[in-house]
């Protein structure tokens, strides 16, 4: 068996509650950090240990949040495993 392989990731996503298709505010940020693992050619996990709510002018990881989603060393990590795709078809038509 391989050995894993794990690399340190910052993972940012804009958001807005505005349903409009052109929003008429500025989305607030959501930035996480996790550890990315690669567990084989198909399939990663990540372990989040920080997750938090920005606002839209806000310098990610160093200004006061606007909200936690979690907290390092106070929640568990959240572990997410994501697989490949499988990309080809086969078809049978017996």
């Amino acid at each position: 068996m391989a050995t894993a392989i794990a690399a340190p990731l910052r993972l940012v996503c804009l958001t807005t509650n505005d349903s409009n298709a052109a929003p008429k505010t500025l989305p607030s940020i959501v930035a996480g950090r996790a550890a990315l693992t690669v567990l084989g050619p198909d399939q990663v996990k990540l372990t989040y240990d920080t997750v938090r709510a920005y606002a839209w002018d806000a310098i990610l990881y160093v200004d006061q949040s606007i909200a936690w989603t979690y907290r390092r060393g106070i929640d568990p990590p959240t572990v997410e495993t994501q697989s490949r795709l499988k990309t080809g078809v086969e078809i049978s038509l017996k």
